[in-house]
């Protein structure tokens, strides 16, 4: 499987081995789910390691097995479900796409003139959320942007209701609670009141105010970004969402960067919101 940027618009589009086209049917199919992703996780990357805020999330223990004499270690294929920002030392075969999508993030990061918004987009299964998720974080770790010696990445999954999502991420890393109810509602009015120009940027003001913003660029990675349209069923919510990203990405002081996965078959419900 590999990842080519599109050579019309420089978005990167993972694609299949032998850089053909994966052949799926999109009608019908705009409800699948193909694995299931950790909804919020909030991660500092820096000098090659990432550390999960604490408390951030509670992944599984493996069930108790008996001591085992075989050299060969565990199964490293996540099946359907998507490799995590902690699966990187497994995850292999896409270090060209791994790179690619960092130079296109670091040249985002400099160039002052454009939106900060890198979109991942490929067919149902072709592995955006890996590559985002367990390439291009871990890589960030190894490789700090330019002039910064570290990043956080606030992970979310939009869910029905994508502007409660962001608050809670933001509030998360606000407080350093795994549960902070008051503040992710303070936090989701913010995001939901518009400005005196008529433009929804709550984010963008969450971002400034929030400690270290100034030397910790906030890296917001919207997974499964289709959400905003298969769950999300309140027109004025997805809008206003997707507003308060174009301000926050279009801010020229570059203190938030915004990587979206979002599958291919969704492009033209996003050309039409924009």
């Amino acid at each position: 499987m590999s990842t080519e940027p599109d050579s019309t618009t420089g978005q990167i589009q993972p694609g299949s081995q032998g850089d053909r086209p994966i052949d799926q049917q999109s009608e019908g199919n705009q409800n699948q789910i193909i694995g299931q992703a950790v909804s919020s996780t909030i991660l500092n990357v820096t000098g090659g390691q990432i550390t999960i805020y604490p408390s951030q999330f509670d992944r599984p223990c493996p069930p108790e097995t008996q001591p085992s004499t075989s050299t060969i270690g565990a199964n490293p294929y996540q099946g359907l479900l998507a490799f995590q920002e902690t699966d990187g030392d497994r995850f292999f075969g896409r270090e060209k796409e791994i790179a690619i999508l960092w130079e296109k993030l670091s040249i985002l990061h400099e160039e002052t003139s454009i939106a900060s918004i890198l979109p991942i987009f490929g067919p149902s299964g072709s592995g955006k959320s890996s590559l985002a998720r367990a390439g291009l974080i871990p890589e960030l770790a190894r490789r700090p942007l330019p002039g910064r010696d570290r990043a956080r990445v606030a992970v979310l999954v939009p869910g029905a209701y994508p502007l409660e999502s962001l608050a809670t991420v933001l509030a998360r890393v606000a407080t350093n609670d795994l549960t902070p109810v008051s503040k992710t509602r303070e936090f989701a009015a913010e995001l939901a009141q518009a400005n005196s120009f008529g433009k929804y940027d709550g984010l963008r003001r969450i971002i400034n105010v929030l400690p270290e913003t100034d030397v910790s660029p906030l890296i917001v990675l919207i997974d499964q970004f289709e959400e905003i349209y298969t769950l999300c069923k309140k027109s004025m919510e997805r809008d206003r969402f997707i507003e308060n990203l174009l301000e926050a990405a279009k801010e020229e002081s570059q203190q938030v960067l915004v990587i979206i996965t979002v599958r291919s078959d969704f492009l033209d419900e996003i050309q039409k919101t924009s």
